[in-house]
């Protein structure tokens, strides 16, 4: 198990594999802006493209060949590693927040929640309109 289990997680495949799904949303998100001239999707697609220096990363510090006295190298890949996923982690919880959810929208504040953010919180609905009635 350990034999197939290091040789599979060190196959560059890997990295294929896990940005896939990142390159057919990009992909989407470019096409749907290509079709629709919406800004919107541009900065979808700037999301998911996030996820590809943070998957490079994590292969170069995988793949790197380290001296044994020496542990610039490793805190170099390391601190590569933590700004892409900072910097994926940041980007993807700002647009889910803002763009999926609805929150802190213009339309939002100052007054009741709009359908948006009960549609967008599973079983939040009945809450929601619960909250409406008086």
């Amino acid at each position: 198990w350990h034999a197939s289990y290091s040789s599979c997680s060190n196959h560059p495949a890997n990295a294929i594999a896990l940005a896939l799904p990142f390159w057919f949303r990009l992909m989407q998100c470019l096409r749907v802006y290509w079709e629709t001239r919406e800004t919107k999707n541009l900065w979808n697609a700037l999301k998911y493209s996030t996820a590809f220096p943070l998957i490079y990363v994590g292969y170069l510090k995988k793949h790197a060949v380290y001296d044994d006295e020496d542990d610039d190298e490793k805190v170099y890949y390391l601190h590569l590693l933590a700004a892409a996923a900072a910097v994926q982690s940041t980007f993807c919880f700002v647009w889910d927040v803002h763009m999926d959810w609805g929150l802190f929208r213009q339309s939002n504040l100052g007054g009741r929640y709009t359908n948006e953010v009960g549609n967008a919180c599973c079983g939040a609905k009945p809450v929601v309109m619960a909250m409406r009635e008086p």
